[in-house]
């Protein structure tokens, strides 16, 4: 069901059978409470049709036909003979399957499928996560292959890898191996789940959720059955007798705890608090995620994990040597078997970035650390006898000084260094992320400081990526993208293309300066000797503390980013934004006012500013109330003014590229693909038709608003939130500024405003709840724990 939600979502036409309606009804159904939701908006559901087994004559219109039925070769085989008469001569016929072997299913299929069988292996939550793994037969047509991986990489928006046929294919073969790892060092180096969930997280590299929680999260029972399913089917394996779940794994399977979707499993959350299992007391206790003195000073000393690992080896502490010999084995494990499972070490590493989100592949991270250097070690403790295997490292291993160079990643088989492909598919996607020690992209720089990178692209067409945390807009940003747009008028381009290099669009406002200038006194006034002494002495006090910039005021932080935003809007340079992930607040505004938004599907956009205690003052609060003019689909602005005060009030930030077209975020011309590496070209491609096609920016216009009727409506609305303790009384005066700024505050209904008075009310705005002390208590709780204080 989720992979026929993800076609859908990206406007391809699907039919989804099964047994009976009443399955197909109920897996639909299931899909509505998933979480995360595998659907871009709700109403995508409608799209999927659906019909059973008895329907089949309706395969004849398909053009690519994905089975994924019980893991069985013998039902399989079944299901392949009575679709046979119906399946195009042109179709692609995929089965997506984790455990049988995809030769032996094209073997038994019908002689007229088998080449036109592949095997794919999409990762769950198929919306979220990148990787496919293809896999070819014997039979395989290479033309009718190459198709495939066409359509799911720009289609389907899919980072795919090829893989060999053998048990769990690339990702979970290594990725699996490696829970195991942890799960067999944490008990010989007696460290408890939480405190190993806290050692392998974000401090290495890795998601979150760690380990122990990732097991949670996938469900105890679902990580036994992949166990269960390469003990099973992998009995070649020198390390088989690792793929068993401890016994405290399993008992508390059986106690039904199976993690999240029980509420208990390896964590259960009671109230507020978050308690473990610990294996010690074999009983929940409250979490305690604190980990060693020394290796947290290793870890932060040296940044990550990668400029760690040697130190971590040399260590006595514990928690040192578990975390040394899990990489140690890992990286024992992908060497022994990278020749059965994959072509290059590329796959493994892309398939470990891409299915199970490592920041780091692991062959990659070796040639990081140094190959020789981690090649020794390892050797030394196999012979040691530390290692979870005894096998000797394969030749390929001990014969290379490194896996990656400017000629490409090393193919074992081969014995030599091999380039990326060169499917056209790939063509799409400019400045795509390499891996350590890959060739590195040439860039033409124009201009790059702290705050910003300006890259020519050829054609009058220009990008500009931020370099700071999250790519939030800085008072150096906001002035970087102003000296870029005088660069590229002086210079004779014609397009500036917004593109991130980092994850993520733009998180909005650097909260941290502004607090900042707001505790230094500088909210109206410009810096003085005082300020910059005050600034010098905070400096000296809070070391840890990310340093400050050219201390100005927030009044004229305010107005730089409005002029600079409205700049992008009306401007002589055609703009465009290539979003991708979170676009909040200042960020929001931005794409707002580029002329053009090139969006992934998974893009999260919102004007998020009351959740900080303020209002979005970077014209987006403007341009909310000019959108519900110019969009209103009658003589009356209300209705649609409502629903975006609605939307700013209550922080509400769109599930998908397809719900931000719905709040109005994005416009019914905005661009929404499949691949975010593909937002890059797509954006050049869309600059150089806008300009091709004669575009002219749009002059600064004036527009009618809502007035003092308007806004006694909206405050109706704010009523009934404050009544039924919807919101505080600290939401209640930041909303009521929303509403004052968007209804145009002291006007008639319908009085025509321009935009530098809507931008005065903006910044008056901004500039009041500023000054209030829950606004900046508010400011400070989200730079601390990253979530909303409600006070």
């Amino acid at each position: 069901g989720q992979i026929a939600a993800h076609f859908a979502n990206l406007g391809i036409e699907v039919t989804m059978f099964d047994m009976s309606e009443e399955v197909l009804k109920t897996s639909l159904q299931t899909m509505k409470k998933l979480k995360p939701t595998p659907l871009a908006i709700p109403t995508i559901l409608d799209s999927i049709k659906t019909a059973t087994y008895d329907s089949l004559e309706l395969l004849s219109d398909c053009d690519f036909i994905l089975e994924s039925i019980i893991e069985n070769l013998d039902i399989k085989k079944q299901l392949f003979t009575k679709i046979s008469p119906f399946v195009r001569d042109d179709a692609i016929l995929v089965t997506n399957t984790s455990g049988l072997s995809i030769n032996a299913i094209a073997e038994h299929a019908p002689k007229s499928l088998r080449s036109r069988i592949f095997g794919v292996h999409f990762f769950n939550p198929p919306r979220y996560l990148p990787l496919v793994e293809l896999i070819r037969t014997n039979y395989s047509d290479e033309k009718l292959l190459q198709k495939a991986e066409g359509f799911i990489t720009s289609a389907l928006g899919k980072e795919v890898v090829y893989a060999n046929d053998n048990p769990a294919f690339i990702a979970n073969r290594i990725g699996v191996f490696s829970f195991m790892a942890v799960l067999k060092h944490a008990e010989d180096f007696e460290l408890s789940p939480d405190t190993v969930d806290a050692l392998t997280g974000k401090r290495i590299g890795r998601p979150a959720s760690a380990s122990f929680r990732t097991l949670d999260v996938v469900g105890l029972d679902v990580m036994k059955n992949v166990v269960k399913n390469i003990f099973d089917n992998a009995k070649d394996d020198p390390w088989l007798e690792l793929f068993k779940l401890p016994s405290w794994v399993e008992g508390l399977i059986e106690q039904g705890a199976l993690g999240s979707k029980t509420r208990k499993g390896i964590y259960e959350k009671r109230g507020k608090d978050i308690y473990v299992f610990d294996t010690g007391l074999a009983d929940y206790r409250l979490s305690d995620n604190t980990i060693s003195p020394i290796v947290k000073k290793i870890l932060k000393e040296n940044g990550n994990i990668e400029k760690s690992l040697l130190a971590l080896a040399e260590c006595d502490d514990p928690q040192a040597q578990f975390l040394w010999s899990v990489h140690r084995d890992v990286f024992h494990y992908s060497c022994y078997q990278l020749e059965h499972i994959a072509d290059t070490v590329r796959c493994v590493d892309i398939a470990l970035r891409s299915g199970f989100a490592w920041g780091c592949g692991i062959f990659e991270q070796a040639q990081l650390v140094g190959w020789e250097e981690i090649r020794g070690m390892l050797l030394s403790d196999i012979a040691k006898g530390k290692t979870l295997g005894s096998v000797e490292l394969p030749q390929w291993a001990l014969n290379c000084s490194y896996v990656y160079c400017e000629d490409g990643a090393f193919n074992p088989t081969l014995g030599t260094y091999v380039p990326r492909s060169t499917h056209p598919v790939y063509e799409r996607q400019l400045f795509k992320p390499i891996l350590a020690g890959e060739k590195v992209h040439e860039q033409n720089i124009l201009l790059e400081s702290e705050s910003i990178k300006l890259i020519d692209l050829g054609e009058g067409i220009a990008s500009i990526s931020f370099n700071t945390k999250m790519n939030v807009l800085s008072a150096s940003v906001i002035t970087g993208i102003d000296s870029a747009l005088d660069y590229l008028e002086e210079n004779g381009f014609h397009a500036l293309i917004f593109r991130q290099e980092k994850e993520h669009f733009c998180a909005g406002a650097n909260l941290y300066e502004i607090v900042s200038a707001v505790k230094l006194g500088l909210l109206e006034k410009e810096p003085g000797l005082a300020a910059k002494a005050k600034k010098k002495t905070f400096e000296v006090m809070n070391p840890s503390l990310p340093k400050l910039g050219e201390l100005t005021s927030v009044r004229r932080i305010v107005g730089l980013l409005q002029q600079m935003v409205m700049r992008l809007k009306h401007g002589k340079i055609l703009t465009v934004a290539a979003v991708d992930g979170l676009a909040l607040g200042g960020g929001c505004e931005l794409l707002l006012h580029c002329n053009r938004v090139v969006s992934s599907m998974n893009s999260y956009i919102g004007l998020v500013e009351v959740g900080v205690g303020v209002l979005p003052a970077g014209c987006g609060s403007k341009e909310m109330a000019l959108r519900a003019y110019t969009n209103k689909e009658s003589d009356d602005i209300f209705p649609l003014l409502a629903k975006y005060f609605e939307q700013i009030a209550m922080a509400k930030v769109s599930a998908s590229a397809l719900e931000a077209k719905q709040m109005g975020y994005l416009k019914a011309d905005d661009i929404i693909i499949a691949n975010p590496n593909e937002l890059l070209y797509v954006a050049r491609q869309q600059a150089i038709a806008m300009l091709e096609s004669g575009f002219k920016a749009p002059q600064d216009a004036t527009f009618k608003v809502v007035g003092k009727a308007g806004y006694a409506n909206v405050m109706a609305q704010v009523a009934n939130l404050y009544g039924g303790e919807f919101i505080s009384d600290h939401d209640k005066l930041c909303v009521t500024e929303v509403a004052k700024v968007m209804t145009g505050s002291d006007v008639e209904e319908n009085a025509i405003v321009n935009s530098e008075m809507m931008l005065n009310l903006e910044a008056n705005a901004f500039i009041k709840l500023l000054s209030t002390e829950k606004t900046q208590d508010r400011i400070e709780f989200m730079l601390r724990n990253n979530k909303p204080l409600r006070n």
